[in-house]
């Protein structure tokens, strides 16, 4: 009997296993029967999700670019010379004696001793052009001495004979050629000091154009001797070598660059942002700087009018005094505050969405966690937001990651 009851139990048992395994089985079946065929499950942590929020929203560009030198200057040679040394290497920081390279030009010294011979001679024949000059004044006012002698003995005669005149000692012949000989010596007199006063002219003009020749030689040798310095390359101003296109033995023409230098505190930002948020950016307006070691505030300055790959270039000048870790060429992220819109719905921006268009966002369901596609409305970018038009409120949650491989379809977030 007891056997019996155990084999009753056993079957009992196995009956109703059996029945709860069909009836799991079924609801089971029914529950994906049910369920929509266009669902596509995915997990939380392979999705960004983003909550609308209220407020004022700062309009925003953002790019990035580069430092640059805001005082540059380029070196250039004035003559045809070689590179007979290079003291200094591109980064290297100069000031405004430092040596870079050295230049030879071995034409420039034989130039310079022609040059110094030339000068010399010019001086020379100065010194015996005023010699010559004093001699011959110190002649014709010899001669206009003589004149005023005879002059004089004449008009000692002359009234003389005016006395003896009238007695009938002199005739009136006589007195007529001393009247005439007193008359002609006055007149040569006149002469004479007309000439040597125009002698004087003459001699003044004479030195002053030996003068001009010896200024034009001396010009000259100061002209050779700044190519000679320039020989020796100097920086100029104080900053960073950024350029040397010149090797060791390389001969350079005349007016061929040699090295560009660029300053170290004095900077400027040149930053590319995209064309279609160029409209945006106005003269004036405020700058952030990202250097990953702090922020540096700036102000827009110029736009370029060029556009090169979609973008625009606008340059930056630097406001507030600059950390010591700045320098040329240093990489930035800069962001261009162009305005704010207040109290307007806004979200983290969706990948692929673009200002004042209708995109098609994935709206998560908070009871379900189950994200269905709407029509939602966007305004202004503002770099890592934009603004919600319309197709959303406060508090919405949608999936802004890329979704376009999942249209027409729903999500189910799995935690």
């Amino acid at each position: 009997m007891d056997v019996q009851k155990d084999t009753t139990i056993k079957s009992s048992k196995r009956k109703i296993y059996f029945g709860a395994a069909v009836i799991g089985f079924l609801l089971l079946m029914t529950r994906v029967l049910l369920q929509p065929a266009n669902i596509i499950r995915v997990p939380k942590e392979q999705l960004w999700i983003g909550e609308v929020k209220q407020g004022d929203l700062p309009l925003r560009v953002e790019g990035h670019g580069v430092f640059k030198s805001k005082y540059q200057r380029m070196l250039t040679t004035s003559v045809k010379a070689t590179v007979e040394e290079i003291l200094l290497k591109p980064g290297a920081v100069v000031g405004p004696e430092s040596v870079i390279a050295r230049l030879s030009q071995p034409d420039l010294q034989s130039q310079m001793n022609e040059l110094k011979i030339k000068l010399s001679q010019s001086h020379a024949e100065l010194r015996q052009l005023i010699v010559d000059q004093k001699r011959e004044s110190l002649s014709e006012k010899a001669n206009l001495a003589i004149l005023c002698s005879e002059k004089e003995a004449v008009q000692l005669r002359l009234e003389a004979e005016k006395q003896l005149l009238s007695k009938g000692i002199v005739s009136e012949i006589d007195h007529q050629e001393t009247r005439l000989k007193f008359k002609q010596l006055t007149e040569r007199l006149n002469i004479e000091h007309e000439k040597l006063s125009q002698l004087s002219l003459v001699h003044e003009e004479k030195q002053n154009i030996q003068s001009e020749k010896i200024a034009q030689v001396e010009s000259q040798i100061s002209l050779l001797k700044e190519k000679q310095t320039a020989l020796t390359v100097k920086a100029g101003i104080s900053g960073v070598l950024q350029q040397l296109p010149i090797n060791l033995g390389q001969s350079v023409e005349a007016g061929q660059q040699l090295a560009q230098i660029g300053s170290t505190h004095a900077l400027i930002a040149m930053i590319d942002i995209p064309q279609i948020r160029s409209e945006r950016v106005q003269i004036g307006q405020k700058v952030e700087f990202d250097t990953r070691r702090g922020l540096i505030q700036g102000e827009v300055f110029r736009l370029d009018p060029v556009i090169q790959d979609n973008s625009v270039k606008v340059e930056v000048h630097l406001s507030a005094e600059l950390p010591k870790y700045t320098r040329p060429e240093m990489k930035v992220d800069a962001t261009i505050y162009t305005g704010q819109i207040e109290n307007t719905l806004y979200i983290e921006r969706p990948v692929q969405a673009r200002e004042h268009t209708t995109s098609e966002l994935f709206r998560v369901d908070a009871d379900s966690n189950l994200a269905t596609q709407v029509k939602v409305q966007l305004g202004a970018d503002s770099g890592q937001q934009i603004q919600v038009i319309s197709g959303a409120k406060q508090g919405d949650r949608f999936i802004l990651s890329e979704t376009r491989s999942w249209q027409e379809q729903q999500i189910q977030i799995l935690d």
